[in-house]
């Protein structure tokens, strides 16, 4: 899970763009009509994520029509199109913001912090908050599968959200609560769970055990961390051979101290469920 600094697209930059995109003059009118409102759903948006409510934001019934009136003399469909007709299709100016939000966090998924970063994902999804379309705090970058995962359900209560990599707190990604243990099968694997500290509120610490579950992170980093335990063992076996259960278990300390500001990283938890388990670094015992 990697935290990122908010996107210096600015509200307006990204709205001017995709109305730039619109041929026919009256809807373009009406669109340039409502940015007032538009601006103070922004303002409220960013003050609720602060809070870590944007559950509490107005909703818009599930299987509401595309023709319902949502803001002004726009309708939802309208609200919609400035992400899929505007600011995505590449022949439009708006696609210039497109990319640059794509490239946010250098190409890696903020929510699980191992895909490549394919498209946008609506935080709030823009079926049921289209207002929130191509307000650039709610498009977060994001790989195939979390993009997948999440699909377009929202959070009824705080509890449920997921992470916010650009507006949620600090300590969401200072504090650690993604944690390894070893499974002494055959072959050896990683299982991953999640442990928030105790001093967290129950809000927080649901919160982070949702965005483990919703993004399947546990089934995701297990699978790759069965891959690099194939390449562990044989260099365990070098390790072992040159240096003794000692220079293996310094090399587990040192890959965990590599991690050391990232302490969610599925990689750090893995080194440290390694270096815990005395049996992988002193097979003697």
């Amino acid at each position: 899970m990697i935290q990122l600094e908010c996107t210096e697209v600015s509200d307006t930059e990204i709205y001017d763009a995709c109305l730039d995109g619109v041929t026919d003059e009256g809807l373009k009118q009406r669109y340039q009509m409502i940015y007032p409102e538009l601006s103070e759903a922004y303002d409220e948006y960013r003050n609720h994520a602060s809070l870590g409510a944007l559950s509490d934001l107005p909703v818009l019934p599930n299987r509401t029509s595309d023709d319902e009136i949502v803001v002004g003399a726009i309708n939802k469909g309208q609200l919609k199109a400035l992400y899929s007709a505007y600011l995505v299709p590449s022949a439009k100016p708006g696609r210039l913001f497109y990319d640059r939000l794509i490239v946010a966090g250098d190409r890696k998924c903020p929510s699980c912090g191992m895909g490549q970063v394919r498209t946008l994902d609506h935080y709030l999804p823009k079926s049921r908050y289209p207002k929130y379309s191509v307000l650039p705090a709610n498009l977060i970058p994001s790989c195939r599968d979390c993009n997948t995962g999440k699909g377009a359900s929202i959070a009824e209560t705080a509890q449920e959200q997921v992470l916010h990599p650009f507006l949620d707190a600090d300590h969401f990604y200072q504090e650690q609560w993604l944690f390894a243990q070893v499974v002494w099968s055959n072959p050896l694997s990683i299982k991953y769970y999640v442990d928030a500290p105790a001093h967290w509120s129950e809000t927080d610490r649901n919160r982070v055990k949702k965005h483990f579950d919703d993004y399947k992170l546990a089934l995701r980093f297990s699978t790759e961390a069965g891959e690099r335990l194939v390449e562990l063992l044989s260099q365990r076996e070098i390790l072992l051979r040159f240096g003794g259960p000692e220079a293996c278990r310094e090399f587990l300390r040192e890959s965990v101290e590599h991690y050391r500001n990232h302490v969610n990283d599925r990689r750090r938890a893995m080194y440290q469920a390694l270096e815990n388990a005395e049996g992988f670094w002193n097979p003697d015992v």
